[in-house]
């Protein structure tokens, strides 16, 4: 995995750090995060609603985590 700073090929938001996925694409941890836990629950048998609410549970959890540190 590299690591450089631009913006997010998949939001198009700037960030410090982005890293590579498996396809090459530039991306923020954010999206990462998120093509990771779609990939995931596809990869497990579920379909796109599996996926997507996988997504949103990771999503749901870094925010919880986040909040914990301010």
């Amino acid at each position: 995995m590299g690591f450089n700073a631009g913006s997010c090929e998949e939001c198009g938001q700037p960030t410090k750090q982005r890293i590579e996925t498996a396809t090459g694409r530039l991306v923020c941890q954010k999206c990462s995060d998120d093509i990771l836990a779609a990939s995931a629950a596809v990869a497990l048998g579920g379909g796109a609603g599996e996926a997507v609410a996988t997504r949103g549970w990771l999503r749901r959890a870094r925010e919880w985590r986040l909040r914990g540190r301010s």
